[in-house]
């Protein structure tokens, strides 16, 4: 449970070999598809947060693991663009 400072700012997820994108990076925004963009939703999981812990990322499939170079390497997440 996120304690009061860090209350909206925390995000963890246990990660295995069927984990998704969506589960790290938040569904696709439905009203975003509808104006013909690719972004996500993402208030509430990874890119969102300021503190996060991933548990055993390694065990991810190639799809996760090449969507968190970015935002492991260089802590950017491009959504949509």
């Amino acid at each position: 449970q996120a304690t009061t400072p860090l209350a909206g700012c925390y995000f963890e997820a246990l990660v295995t070999r069927y984990s998704t994108p969506e589960d790290l990076f938040g569904p696709l925004s439905l009203r975003g598809l509808q104006e013909d963009r690719y972004v996500r939703a993402t208030q509430g999981f990874l890119p969102e947060a300021k503190v996060a812990f991933v548990d055993e990322i390694f065990k991810a499939n190639a799809a996760v693991l090449n969507a968190l170079l970015g935002v492991l390497n260089e802590r950017t997440f491009c959504n949509g663009r």
